[in-house]
């Protein structure tokens, strides 16, 4: 006969309310709340700690910064590599002209993300040397690396006063490390005709000569100046006057060689008129001329002016005792071949 089993009754619900006293109650909120206030007590502490430490950074922080750790210093700062010609010391001289080398003004690692690099940025755009600034970036632990295009020495004007190195847009440069034998290398630009017109002075360095003459005169030297040797040039020169087509108005340019010989240019591309002949058209025609003749480096033989502008026109040199109407003669590139 198989054992009884005396399954156990579940609890009646009096019973398991008897369980659930008022003193079980009180633990539970008891409990909780001191959780709560533990994890309240926590973060009034860490809150504490913050402003604590917040304040007593603001009392270290200037300290801190003043430190040569924390501080981007000239040496510090990586530039695009410069051309032989740019002062090695040009990178204080920025930094000194945007104020940032005196006390309380230098830059640090510490500062705001972006303030460095925009500081720098615009303190190097300033430099007369500097032609547009690149890519700024922060590299560890204190140094900066920038990205720099520097400005390229095109002409040398020559005023009544003396001379001036000048970029492809008029900008005055400072003569910095470049030698005499580097700037009589230049293209010159004589300007002479255009002080007798009432051309203002030069301006400061770093600034553009604000005379659209001088700017297209230099525009064009830097387009000549690798042809400028061999094609014996001496200097160039914008006509006081410009040329006026209804109510436009556009310059006009000459060159010389060293001959003597005048060469009439015309207009320059981007300040020219409707139909003006290329660059390239005008020196082709040039080349043309002195591949089929010879060098135009003497007087001997040489015409004593050649008008290349719209066609090669040829106006050769009057002997004692000629008359021009006997000489002159327009000569095109088809007579030449």
């Amino acid at each position: 006969m198989p054992a009884r089993v005396n399954a156990k009754k579940p609890a009646s619900k009096s019973a398991r309310a008897a369980e659930h006293t008022p003193d079980t109650d009180s633990r539970v909120a008891l409990l909780f709340a001191s959780s709560r206030g533990r994890l309240l007590t926590a973060l009034v502490g860490l809150i504490a700690v913050l402003g604590i430490g917040r304040l007593g950074w603001r009392g270290v922080e200037p300290s801190v910064r003043a430190t040569a750790a924390y501080r981007v210093q000239a040496d510090a700062i990586q530039v695009t590599p410069a051309p032989a010609w740019i002062d090695p010391d040009f990178k204080r001289a920025a930094l000194q002209s945007a104020g940032l080398d005196r006390a309380g003004e230098s830059l640090s690692v510490l500062d705001e993300a972006g303030q460095v690099e925009q500081r720098l940025a615009a303190a190097f755009a300033r430099s007369p040397y500097v032609l547009r600034v690149g890519r700024v970036r922060r590299l560890p632990p204190n140094r900066v690396a920038i990205e720099l295009d520097y400005r390229v020495p095109a002409a040398l004007a020559i005023t009544s006063t003396g001379s001036e190195p000048l970029d492809e847009s008029a900008v005055r440069l400072p003569r910095g490390r470049m030698t005499s034998a580097d700037l009589a290398a230049l293209p010159r630009l004589r300007l002479s005709p255009l002080e007798a017109a009432g051309l203002p002075g030069p301006p400061a360095v770093g600034a553009a000569w604000n005379d659209v003459r001088v700017v297209g005169a230099s525009r064009l030297a830097a387009r000549l100046g690798p042809l400028w040797k061999t094609l014996s040039l001496e200097d160039l020169a914008a006509n006081p006057q410009p040329e006026r087509r209804g109510s436009a108005a556009f310059p006009t340019f000459v060159l010389r060689t060293r001959s003597g010989t005048v060469i009439v240019w015309g207009a320059v591309e981007g300040m020219a008129p409707a139909g003006e002949p290329s660059f390239q058209a005008k020196i082709n025609r040039l080349q043309q001329y002195v591949a089929k003749t010879g060098p135009l480096d003497s007087v001997a033989g040489t015409p004593r002016r050649i008008d290349v502008r719209y066609q090669l026109r040829i106006e050769p040199r009057v002997a004692k005792g000629e008359t021009p109407a006997k000489t002159a003669q327009a000569t095109t590139p088809e007579a030449i071949k």
